[in-house]
């Protein structure tokens, strides 16, 4: 097995020396692993993406400078001991949780990301976070929610169907989106942000029902919080007023507050997060 994941992941490397762009599509949980160890040492400060490109292999070079490695910029084993506590051990080889640290983590983290549950920042340790993302994914996975990751864990994680909303919800205010959905330097975005004119009219998405609105902790301020059939749900936040109660029955359209810029935000704005089950999936995936 790990030989076999070696050798993927030196022809993934060596793939893109060869022919720049050919991985543009490609995400790996292994390449992603090798971006945080080499975030870690100050060699790459790029995304933290799995995307194969030429900031990856220049820091593998570096690296292998510094190590007394042939500067090859494809990952080898021998590359990959030699990063030390965040390049071992593999996946899946043992069972982790809090307080540990390691190339699986790093792993852990990323797949988790692909499922929507943020494990929090991405640097290979297994925090309160990564827990708390590990057991939602678990319970998503119909897994028993035990917060440490072993082998059933990760088999679910490569097997598990990943979500998508079964219906499709309307914009709750039409502006131009000025923050995607995704990982952002070390940390994973799980919804958009809306520029938008202070206290603008924000309308439910859907028919729907009310289950938080008020001030959220955690940087979103005034939110609003629907949940809509087959599992989905919609979150507003940043708002400047709240105008519907937790328990509430809206319809699609109907006002649930007006654009502010409460929480950790400093100017106008609509933050907003579709969720499946608990996992985060892109808004502009879903809206119509």
């Amino acid at each position: 097995m790990r030989a076999r994941l070696t050798c993927v992941l030196a022809a993934a490397l060596a793939s893109f020396l060869l022919a720049p762009g050919a991985l543009a599509a490609t995400r790996s949980a292994p390449v992603a692993a090798l971006q945080i160890a080499l975030h870690v040492r100050g060699l790459y400060d790029g995304p933290l993406d799995g995307l194969a490109g030429a900031g990856t292999a220049s820091g593998v070079r570096a690296f292998q400078s510094r190590a007394g490695l042939p500067a090859t910029g494809v990952l080898d084993r021998r590359t990959r001991l030699a990063l030390g506590p965040l390049g071992r051990p593999l996946a899946g080889k043992r069972v982790v949780g809090r307080r540990m640290a390691g190339w699986d983590v790093s792993v852990l983290e990323f797949e988790l990301v692909r499922y929507g549950f943020d494990p929090g920042r991405l640097d290979g340790h297994f925090d309160a976070d990564t827990r708390a993302a590990v057991r939602r994914f678990q319970h998503f996975a119909h897994l028993a929610a035990d917060g440490v990751a072993g082998p059933t864990t990760f088999r679910a994680l490569r097997r598990a169907k990943r979500p998508r909303s079964p219906i499709g919800l309307a914009w709750p205010i039409r502006r131009r989106v000025t923050a995607g959905f995704g990982v952002q330097g070390q940390r994973f975005h799980p919804g958009i942000e809306l520029a938008a004119p202070y206290a603008a009219a924000v309308a439910a998405a859907g028919d729907a029902r009310v289950v938080w609105a008020g001030w959220r902790p955690g940087g979103l301020g005034l939110t609003v919080e629907l949940a809509h059939t087959a599992g989905v749900h919609s979150v507003y936040g940043h708002l400047a007023r709240v105008d519907v109660k937790a328990g509430q029955r809206v319809v699609r359209g109907a006002l649930v507050g007006l654009v502010g810029w409460t929480g950790e935000s400093t100017k106008p704005r609509l933050y907003l997060e579709v969720r499946v089950r608990g996992a985060a999936v892109d808004p502009l995936a879903v809206l119509r």
